[in-house]
């Protein structure tokens, strides 16, 4: 199915409202307080100091997707989704002080979410036909 025609449903648990989806308001309303928070004193990006989560985050992509990549010679040595993910996620020392700490944030904000919304489902359906 292409990407453009998929939808992706999360469903999540909470303690008070019970079984909810990611489109719920007051899930939504949850994870904007959770970003508003891991963000709130901003990062510092050369010199200025950076509180706009689409322009940190639109910073992050830029820099993973311009990141010298080693060149792979044998097909063997193609990274695991788990390597790939944990080079997104996890700090290292060789990138900016800016990128690990909007990898800090990110992590905050999605223990933040899961304090209060745990994932108990995820779903992908056809847009047009569901």
């Amino acid at each position: 199915m292409p990407t453009e025609l998929r939808k992706n449903v999360s469903t999540y648990l909470h303690a008070e409202y019970g079984t909810v989806t990611g489109e719920d308001p007051r899930f939504i309303s949850t994870l904007q307080n959770c970003k508003d928070r891991a963000y709130q004193d901003g990062i510092n990006v050369d010199g200025s100091n950076i509180t706009d989560v689409d322009t940190l985050n639109q910073l992050f992509s830029t820099y993973l997707k311009n990141k010298p990549q080693k060149k792979i010679k044998n097909f063997r040595d193609i990274p695991t989704t788990d390597k790939q993910i944990d080079a997104i996620v996890n700090e290292n020392p060789e990138d900016p002080d800016y990128i690990n700490a909007i990898r800090r944030a990110r992590k905050s904000i999605a223990s933040c979410r899961e304090s209060a919304f745990k994932l108990i489902r995820m779903d992908v359906y056809h847009k047009e036909t569901g």
